[in-house]
């Protein structure tokens, strides 16, 4: 037997075994490296499109309300979702009540982009807080202030993803539904790009306690969410990205269009309480109301039913005619006119304030903000002396260019729409010597404020209030029913959360003359703005100073 060949074989063997072992090791790695290669991609991609969809949603919320006609100054909205009925990718225009919440598929069409879909070829699904959804019947107020419905957890069901202060609660989410899970069954209709198959049970998950299949469908009622935040888990892979209050509105109010928008807003409604002053003389605090057969008159012209043929026409004008009679009662037409109202022509009597809590009513109703007597200092009011509208005569302004035309009294006009959007940051001071009880002449007699470091007495001066500063703990919640639960106080009473400096120590002003702080000074840090009406109901162009 030879021996050295019997110990070259076994070398040979060895080599061989030990190439075979590397080829072994290396295709198993190279394996695994493919496999979580692959998965990293998908991951990837997945994340990308969401952030694609989120950043549609921001753009379309800072952009909407300036460029739609029919919602200008309806800033901050975001689109309702996608639901069955309405064409693919485009947002339901009726999606529930104003302060309700609404899950659907993202609206790729109405946000002008392409169809967004995961690795696995799903389109994406989308929520919305009832608060900031542009539907039909939008919700009243909207603004920086305005919270969000959503709680977000990680797969536990016990993290949350977010402060739990009310206003870092969630405005909107992206869902990615990932591959469907053991019980979900997925029919999409033939020739769709999405597939415009809305039942969310076979494509969102429902985990440790916690769905994303549906919302509560109750006015201003938070709701709860789970995502994935790495590898998916037994029964749940949806991922989900968000979209904050902040995030919706650091790009509306850190501009210089909003800005100047702002400013001219105080301009226009300074402008307005000027011409009630200037259009309303009074005569111990009563500017001429409205005589109830007057008013009758004018619904019987405007609505001649008898001219019409019978039909639903005529029925529908009856129905007209009535309401507006009615609406003579309901803002308090008179039988005959009070002896010597409206005498004087320069007697320029002003509103009284609206309470700073609005009396515990919703914050978000227009009709709310009424003039209280004797408020000196307060929210900006829209019912003035008499439950008269404010703004009924405000329809030829000018914004401070003296060019761009402003009509308060018309619902979309851009600068109606930024106050009934931004109403709670609006507020009024008036001097005593110009309220409804004063005896004429109405000048300044002692009882008129100033701005500090200036001697000039004006009537009144109405003043925006910025963004609310972390710094000084500054908080806008409302008392319910604006709130959602867990009860909260209602900040939005308290006016150091709104203004500082002088601003908000002279409050009450139960005197009606208090000195207070110019624009952008005072401890305002350049985010208040304030006009000022001088004793002849004269508005400058240029703030308080």
């Amino acid at each position: 037997m030879n021996t050295y060949s019997t110990k070259n074989q076994h070398g040979v063997a060895l080599i061989m075994f030990a190439v075979v072992l590397v080829l072994i090791i290396t295709t198993v790695y190279i394996s695994r490296f493919e496999v979580n290669s692959t998965k990293q991609m998908k991951k990837n991609s997945d994340t990308e499109v969401l952030a694609q969809a989120k950043e549609a949603l921001l753009n379309f919320a800072a952009t909407w309300g300036y460029t739609n006609a029919a919602t200008l100054g309806d800033l901050g909205f975001l689109p309702c979702p996608d639901e069955a009925g309405n064409g693919e990718g485009n947002s339901a225009l009726n999606c529930g009540n104003k302060h309700q919440s609404i899950i659907g598929q993202l609206p790729w069409h109405t946000l002008r982009i392409q169809p967004l879909k995961n690795s696995s070829g799903d389109c994406l699904w989308y929520a919305v807080s009832g608060e900031y959804k542009n539907a039909n019947t939008r919700t009243d107020m909207l603004n920086e202030d305005t919270n969000g419905s959503f709680n977000v957890y990680a797969e536990d069901g016990v993290t949350m993803l977010h402060s739990s202060n009310p206003e870092d609660r969630i405005v909107a989410i992206v869902i990615d539904p990932g591959l469907p899970l053991t019980g979900q069954v997925r029919n999409p209709v033939a020739g769709t790009i999405c597939g415009e198959d809305f039942n969310a049970a076979d494509y969102l998950d429902n985990h440790n306690g916690i769905s994303n299949q549906s919302v509560t469908l109750l006015d201003d009622m938070p709701d709860n969410f789970i995502t994935t935040t790495g590898e998916s888990v037994a029964g749940l892979n949806d991922h989900i990205i968000t979209i904050s209050q902040k995030e919706v509105f650091d790009r509306i109010t850190n501009t210089t269009r909003f800005k100047n928008l702002m400013l001219d807003t105080t301009y226009v409604l300074a402008q307005c309480l000027a011409e009630y002053g200037k259009s309303n003389p009074g005569n111990n605090g009563t500017p001429c109301p409205q005589v109830c057969s007057v008013c009758r008159n004018q619904c019987d012209t405007t609505y001649d039913c008898n001219s019409l043929p019978p039909g639903p026409g005529r029925g529908q004008c009856a129905q007209n005619r009535a309401q507006c009679r009615q609406s003579c009662r309901n803002n308090g037409c008179v039988n005959s006119l009070p002896p010597n109202c409206g005498v004087g022509t320069t007697d320029y009597r002003l509103s009284w304030a609206a309470a700073l809590d609005l009396n515990n009513s919703d914050y978000r109703v227009s009709n709310n903000y009424v003039q209280v007597a004797s408020v000196y200092y307060g929210r900006f009011p829209q019912i003035g002396p008499g439950g008269t509208d404010l703004f009924a005569n405000c329809t030829s302004l000018t914004a401070r260019n003296g060019v761009t035309p402003v009509n308060l009294n018309d619902t979309n006009d851009l600068y109606r729409e930024l106050w009934e959007n931004w109403k709670d940051h609006f507020f009024l001071a008036v001097s005593q010597d110009f309220d409804q009880n004063k005896v004429p002449p109405t000048v300044c007699s002692g009882d008129c404020i100033r701005v500090s470091g200036d001697t000039t007495d004006y009537a009144a001066m109405v003043i925006y209030s910025g963004t609310r500063l972390s710094n000084q703990a500054q908080l806008r919640y409302a008392a319910p029913p604006e709130q959602t639960a867990p009860v909260i106080a209602d900040s939005k009473a308290d006016i150091s959360n709104y203004l500082e400096g002088s601003n908000a120590t002279v409050y009450p002003d139960t005197s009606g003359n208090g000195t207070y702080g110019a624009a952008g000074v005072a401890g305002a840090i350049g985010r208040d703005i304030a006009f000022c009406i001088d004793q002849n109901m004269n508005v400058s162009t240029t703030q308080c100073q």
